[in-house]
């Protein structure tokens, strides 16, 4: 068994201490924010509120869930970030897996998709595009635009060259 230093200790002991430091100022505002939710109005509107709740109450909770247009929020949320994500893995590795081998052209369309990556339209020509195909007040405007990521299918492409051929082979003999 390895023994450590001194100032191997000291080091540790300095980086637990600053890290956990860092992490108690990041959660505190977060306990603040819970417990002013949980206070009643006047020891909210006060500040009187730090760390623990005054004058005990769930009427702010109440009132955001009986507002209709918060579920529907939230539920669209859901919806987007659902639907985005399946659809956005469907096309990245479908085509990560396609890029990922050799045929002809297989360079210039990448850089196609590597030139989107570093020049993006624009604000205009993008809402325009997004007006053309009938995306206007339409749900799928969440979640069309940013289903294709170049990003992401660079990483699924090297992951899929990085499978040997001798496994290919393997599973193609398997079934």
């Amino acid at each position: 068994m390895r023994r450590t230093s001194v100032s191997r200790k000291i080091f540790v002991i300095c980086n637990t201490a600053f890290l956990l430091t860092m992490a108690l100022l990041c959660l505190l505002p977060l306990v603040n924010l819970f417990a002013i939710s949980l206070s009643g109005k006047s020891a909210a509107n006060s500040g009187a509120v730090t760390f623990w709740p005054i004058d005990f109450t769930l009427l702010a909770y109440e009132k955001t869930f009986q507002n209709n247009n918060f579920i529907r929020s939230l539920v669209i949320s859901f919806l987007r970030t659902g639907l985005g994500t399946v659809l956005s893995m469907f096309l990245i590795t479908t085509a990560g897996y396609a890029l990922s081998k050799d045929f002809r052209g297989r360079t210039q369309l990448m850089w196609f998709f590597v030139f989107t990556m570093l020049f993006g339209g624009g604000l205009i020509p993008t809402y325009l595009v997004n007006s053309a195909l009938g995306l206007k007040n339409n749900f799928l405007v969440y979640v069309l635009p940013g289903a294709f990521s170049c990003y992401n299918l660079i990483l699924i492409m090297n992951f899929f060259r990085s499978i040997p051929k001798s496994l290919e082979e393997a599973a193609l003999i398997d079934g």
